[in-house]
């Protein structure tokens, strides 16, 4: 994600306006409840924070690289949607995905 987030962009004919915003919401709801799922609730505060702040310097990192790219705030408001959603969706019970993958791989 982090290659992917400086590496050069030429643009996506044909794209409809704001779609990269939901993929900014999408990427850091999954690298949130990815992540969630990995920690102790109590930290879940500081990863949260450390997701916001990778966000936020790639997007200064875009916008002092000439490469085709450029730092947007939406983009970090997007991030924090993502983060605030997957921080929703792990209390709600997708944080216990590692369990539920151990358990189905000790069946097979």
């Amino acid at each position: 994600m982090i290659a992917s987030s400086l590496a050069p962009w030429g643009g996506t004919p044909g794209r409809f306006p704001g779609v990269d915003k939901l993929e900014h919401v999408a990427a850091y709801l999954v690298l949130m409840v990815w992540f969630a799922g990995l920690q102790p609730r109590h930290a879940w505060r500081w990863l949260a924070l450390a997701l916001l702040a990778m966000g936020a310097l790639l997007e200064l990192a875009q916008g002092a690289m000439d490469m085709q790219r450029t730092a947007d705030v939406r983009d970090v408001l997007a991030n924090a949607t993502g983060i605030g959603l997957g921080a929703v969706a792990s209390a709600a019970g997708l944080a216990t995905w590692p369990y539920r993958l151990e358990t189905w791989l000790a069946r097979i």
